[in-house]
């Protein structure tokens, strides 16, 4: 009985549903879609005829053809056969939009956001990657120096997060901060998120203090993504600190603290246990999932763990280093008081049932022989519930720009 970890991951799903609706709405065009300025040749028909055969290698054979033939036209219907239902034609396509002109292939990818489905949409963000040597110079350049629409350059800084740029970081950055965008803003962070650029790193503690929700919860992640003590230090205050008015960012912050992996965070865990009702249970799971230990949440036991296998109080730095749970001066229950897995408190006389690392109940008498063998706690690793990293989904229907969501 008692599963913690599963009922806390749905509590993280629900939150993660709730932030999702957050996200702004992607624009779109409503003129007419940019037609070719020049008649196509009689064979470039023909090919072009090809691409509804049912039969792939006859798809496949017309994007060569097309191919050879070069020029807007020919670029346009391998753009298209990006969305293609069978991966050899996408594979295809893929390869020969790198011979092809990069402004081009670029103008191409922005009218089928603007215009297509959700799966053409899913489409072009699963081959950016692919393309980025091909259009990422063109992306940027646009960015930086053309007259456009808004809902164009949101598509834009899309495709730069879609594929890991790091040749717009701090033109991203500047739009996160922009008061007069925010759908942009959003989609700029989200993009420095994805950014495979070091530098981006030194932006996201900013984030945490956004007016945005959804920009200080992608300012957690970024922490997390890097790491460091910085990241755990502002993890920590974002928890427990008394800025944050948003539960949901509290939890994503508990969480992924345990996700760092950072055993010196278990003090200031435990003490969010005890002074935030509200984190209670997703601290719980998190410290599970830090530790493999299961004391639910007992913060009594959390603490008599860590001075027996980790270390004094004492020793520990960091903003909690002097006031362990249980002293002087915080708020939590009597230090003698025992709760069950769920937190409930047990009455004095009744014995506490005990669990294995994997939560499971631990039969009386055996809780004493693991004790007499001196079987040392396991924490981390292991086949134990994990917490998957929180991501953002590509946009998965017209007018949506991906949003925090986690899964399990």
């Amino acid at each position: 009985p008692g599963d913690l970890y599963g009922s806390a991951a749905a509590s993280v799903n629900r939150t993660a549903q709730r932030m999702q609706s957050m996200s702004p709405e992607w624009p779109q065009s409503n003129g007419p879609r940019e037609e070719p300025d020049h008649e196509p040749s009689e064979t470039f028909d023909t090919l072009a005829g090809m691409l509804d055969s049912p039969s792939t290698e006859a798809r496949v054979r017309a994007l060569e053809g097309l191919a050879e033939e070069q020029g807007p036209d020919a670029v346009a219907y391998l753009v298209q056969a990006l969305a293609d239902p069978e991966r050899a034609v996408r594979e295809a396509a893929l390869a020969m939009l790198e011979n092809q002109d990069p402004a081009a292939v670029s103008a191409n990818i922005i009218q089928s956001y603007m215009y297509g489905s959700p799966d053409v949409h899913a489409a072009m963000t699963s081959a950016l990657p692919g393309l980025r040597q091909v259009v990422e110079d063109d992306v940027v350049q646009r960015l930086r120096t053309y007259e456009m629409s808004h809902g164009e350059r949101l598509i834009l800084v899309h495709m730069l997060g879609a594929m890991k740029s790091s040749r717009a970081t701090e033109t991203l950055a500047e739009y996160v901060w922009d008061p007069r965008y925010p759908q942009l803003a959003v989609q700029a962070a989200q993009a420095l998120l994805q950014a495979e650029d070091p530098a981006a790193a030194r932006h996201f503690p900013g984030f945490v203090q956004h007016a945005n929700p959804t920009i200080r919860w992608i300012g957690l992640q970024g922490l997390a993504q890097h790491g460091g003590e910085e990241a755990v230090r502002t993890l920590q205050q974002v928890a427990a600190g008394p800025h944050e008015p948003d539960t949901r960012i509290r939890e994503a912050a508990v969480e992924l603290l345990a996700q760092t992996g950072d055993l010196d965070a278990i003090p200031a865990m435990i003490q969010i246990m005890q002074q935030r009702p509200a984190l209670r249970r997703t601290t719980a799971a998190a410290l599970r999932y830090l530790t493999g230990q299961p004391f639910g949440m007992d913060p009594t036991a959390w603490v008599q763990w860590y001075r027996e296998h980790i270390g004094h109080w004492q020793q520990q730095q960091g903003p909690y280093a002097q006031q362990g749970p249980g002293q002087q001066g915080v708020q939590g229950p009597p230090p003698d008081q025992q709760f069950d897995q769920w937190g409930t408190p047990i009455p004095q006389g009744q014995q506490q049932q005990q669990f294995d690392q994997w939560g499971a109940p631990i039969p009386p008498g055996q809780q004493q022989q693991q004790h007499q063998q001196g079987q040392q706690p396991q924490f981390g690793g292991g086949s134990q519930p994990r917490m998957p990293t929180p991501r953002f989904a590509p946009p998965s229907q017209p007018g949506s720009v991906g949003g925090p969501q986690t899964g399990r």
